[in-house]
């Protein structure tokens, strides 16, 4: 999903919750996926790919209400990721405000 959409979502190592609906949801999801010859994703990758979205332009508490987490650790080891664009954006401040560009990922 990543490559073709250029936005990256961190996949979560906890099982998704597992319902009759979503099961139903998620087989009629697939067969109008495959029938688009779109990539292979569930809803809940939507989700992910929505709350990403949302902490690119919000503060993470406010995230973590828009998603209806209690605990702000699920919203942080989850579904945030660091984009090479949000590290361009960290160079430029810091060059600006200690003026020089020494941040490199690691």
């Amino acid at each position: 999903m990543g490559a073709s959409t250029g936005i990256i979502v961190r996949k979560c190592s906890a099982s998704p919750r597992r319902t009759v609906a979503g099961g139903i949801l998620n087989r009629r999801l697939a067969t109008l996926r495959k029938r688009a010859g779109a990539a292979k994703f569930t809803f809940h990758d939507l989700g992910r790919t929505c709350i990403t979205n949302w902490a690119r332009h919000l503060p993470v508490h406010v995230v973590q209400k828009l998603a209806g987490h209690s605990d702000i650790k699920n919203t942080q080891c989850y579904y945030l990721s660091v984009q090479e664009d949000d590290l361009e954006k960290a160079r430029v401040v810091q060059s600006e405000v200690l003026g020089f560009s020494g941040l490199t990922p690691k």
